[in-house]
């Protein structure tokens, strides 16, 4: 079974998120002749925490344990939104929306990833988590269509905060159509 961990969009976000991704696909269709971009589905919006691949159903109580440690003792918190970006190499590349990290959200994934790593997880390959939302992958380098996406995607089009009172436990089913996810768990945070 494929997992991640991940915050999921408040409603408010994802009315917004899902207009600015309509904003940027009807832009984006001028420099994007060749079918470079893959939108990922509005319903399919969230900002990973963790992925964790493939895992056998057997370790998801060991899962939901982990996400329970992890959420122990959180109060709910906001994280904003910064910027619109590209994460990746020439030939695989993601449009995201990042969001700044603060004390409590480094707290909380930092507090995953140790519980994680320490039951044989791969710890991630970067020490500071570059949270992010990923709206379309980049078959290829665009130059135009990249150049057209930034003008577009300016401070007004996407959310400015959201409001994080707990995260999920994800399951990613991939089908020849894109991926659809389900929540295995609702991690929530004490008020």
């Amino acid at each position: 079974m494929r997992l991640f961990y991940c915050l999921t969009l408040t409603d408010d976000v994802f009315e917004k998120s899902h207009k600015m991704l309509k904003t940027l696909r009807s832009s984006s269709e001028e420099f994007d002749k060749k079918r470079s971009l893959r939108w990922v589905k509005t319903a399919n919006l969230h900002f990973t925490l963790k992925f964790l691949g493939e895992v056998p159903i057997v370790e998801i109580p060991q899962l939901i344990d982990s996400g329970q440690k992890a959420a122990a003792g959180m109060t709910p918190f906001t994280v904003k939104f910064s910027d619109f970006m590209r994460l990746g190499s020439r030939r695989r590349a993601v449009f995201c929306l990042g969001i700044k990290t603060s004390p409590p959200f480094q707290h909380l994934s930092n507090r995953l990833e140790r519980d994680l790593v320490g039951q044989g997880f791969a710890p991630r390959q970067h020490k500071m988590l570059r949270p992010h939302m990923t709206l379309a992958r980049l078959k290829k380098t665009n130059r135009a269509l990249e150049k057209s996406m930034k003008k577009v995607a300016t401070k007004e089009l996407f959310p400015k905060s959201m409001k994080i009172t707990g995260f999920e436990l994800m399951k990613s089913q991939v089908h020849p159509t894109g991926a659809t996810y389900s929540v295995v768990h609702r991690f929530e945070f004490s008020d």
